[in-house]
């Protein structure tokens, strides 16, 4: 059995929801999890740091998250690439 923190717990229940939505169909929270690990980068910590201080620089513009500007910045630079 694993056990999780509250905080943790409520992001994968989120992850769980969201998986729900998209594929319209009743998810597990194991199916959560192995999205989770089937969809994750790890980055080195120096290019975390700097997307980090990208986002405290840039809070006005509505950076918040690592996830949320990493994946504004991916659609730009597919964006500028075609």
């Amino acid at each position: 059995m694993l056990r999780f923190s509250d905080s943790a717990h409520e992001k994968l229940t989120q992850l769980l929801g969201d998986l729900t939505a998209q594929t319209k169909t009743l998810q597990t929270y194991t199916d959560a999890i192995e999205n989770l690990l089937s969809n994750s980068v790890i980055l080195p910590p120096e290019l975390l740091a700097e997307v980090e201080n990208f986002i405290n620089k840039n809070k006005q513009r509505g950076y918040t998250t690592n996830t949320n500007t990493l994946k504004f910045q991916k659609k730009r630079l597919k964006k500028w690439m075609s």
